[in-house]
């Protein structure tokens, strides 16, 4: 029989910003147009250390911008967990953009922030590319039962499209005409390992939703000495909307990442969120 296990690390290994949900409303898509989109948007995160590939993860695409010496450049948010450089030495960052399953860019990356496990669960990479966007969601136009479509690149592979809804959602109490503030969040839609970090985009807007941290599993008996995890339907956390522009507003800038517009009332509790683990270097395969 299957028993719980504690929340596995799974390494669920994320155009300038032109406007947020507060602009005018986008053009509604449909479920492809919006998969076609966050594919676009997504990329594959690959840590090395001293030439060595260590660890695997996900990231989204959250702003390009054009420096003074007419160089573009974008911003990649993924997981502290992936981008982590405790106990490597020599860590580089390799950013990978691909097209049906066929890497057509191998980007090099710097680390320009990186949060605290577990919360705030954020990293931002950058390169010298101009790559395409993604755009916020506002908080007050969501809501549980919400259909999403999640991106990643489970086992350091080729990106992969799941699809499910908001299962949760946690607000923190906020006075009236307060914005909204989400402390929690979860999904249904199945992910594999090496998905951290990968993008939760909201169907049919196509806006970013959240990022995804990890899963709870169930630890399945083999035998007296072997056993394996399989995740639990429904438990995938998220690193919330609002941590998510907290965190790029403070590194990024406030202009591009403003506050959601405020609400009459918002209520809810502090939920806490669980980290997810690393893919293994002996699990990583190539794309």
């Amino acid at each position: 029989m299957p028993r719980l296990a504690l929340p596995t690390a799974c390494a669920l290994l994320l155009a300038s910003l032109p406007s947020l949900a507060n602009d005018a409303p986008a053009r509604l898509r449909t479920r492809a147009e919006v998969v076609h989109q966050a594919l676009r948007e997504s990329v594959g995160v690959q840590v090395f250390a001293a030439g060595t590939l260590t660890r695997s993860g996900s990231g989204v695409v959250v702003q390009t911008t054009t420096g003074a010496d007419g160089k573009a450049r974008s911003e990649i948010v993924t997981n502290a967990h992936v981008a982590d450089q405790t106990g490597l030495k020599h860590v580089t960052y390799q950013v990978l953009r691909e097209k049906m399953g066929r890497i057509v860019a191998r980007l090099p990356a710097k680390l320009v922030a990186i949060g605290a496990v577990p919360d705030p669960d954020l990293a931002i990479l950058e390169v010298n590319a101009a790559l395409p966007a993604a755009q916020l969601a506002d908080e007050s136009a969501l809501e549980m039962g919400d259909e999403v479509v999640v991106v990643g690149a489970p086992y350091g592979r080729a990106l992969s499209v799941s699809g499910g809804m908001l299962s949760q959602i946690v607000a923190a109490d906020t006075a009236p005409g307060q914005p909204l503030r989400f402390t929690s969040m979860k999904t249904d839609a199945p992910i594999g390992y090496g998905s951290s970090g990968g993008g939760v985009f909201v169907v049919p807007g196509g806006r970013l939703a959240g990022v995804v941290e990890g899963y709870q599993t169930a630890e399945v008996d083999i035998n007296a000495r072997e056993s394996f995890d399989v995740p639990m339907p429904g438990e995938t956390f998220l690193a919330p909307l609002t941590e998510v522009r907290s965190f790029l507003a403070a590194h990024l800038g406030a202009r591009d990442f403003p506050e959601p517009q405020p609400v009459e009332l918002a209520t809810g509790a502090k939920a806490a969120t669980v980290p997810a683990a690393i893919l293994p270097a002996a699990s990583s395969r190539s794309p």
